[in-house]
């Protein structure tokens, strides 16, 4: 894992793919500089969530083998994890998904 943070994603598609790169500011996006990363004067026009496309049946899947081991045995160095005996499943995916108020009937856990 890297410890700085990744760009945005719209920034992300502008480094990747200028043609599809709208301008806010009135300058070209084809420019040959470029967007830069921190650059926040371009956005994606065909953005997911600015495109008012209509919802998608998802269902989230996660894979469990060896995720019912304690969470400090799968990831030693971290140190809020080290007195920590509940399964590694429990204390951080599930954990997430429930922040995230994910509807249990869209996830599955599989072996």
């Amino acid at each position: 894992l890297c410890s700085a943070s990744p760009p945005s994603l719209s920034i992300w598609v502008a480094m990747a793919e200028p043609s599809l790169v709208a301008s806010r500011g009135g300058s070209s996006a084809s420019s040959s500089a470029g967007p830069s990363v921190g650059n926040s004067d371009y956005v994606v026009p065909n953005a997911p969530h600015l495109l008012k496309a209509p919802d998608v049946d998802y269902t989230v899947v996660i894979p469990t083998f060896g995720r019912w081991r304690s969470a400090k045995a799968i990831n030693p160095g971290e140190r809020e994890l080290a007195n920590e005996t509940r399964p590694f499943i429990l204390v951080k995916t599930l954990t997430f998904l429930r922040r995230h108020r994910m509807p249990v009937e869209r996830v599955i856990l599989f072996v």
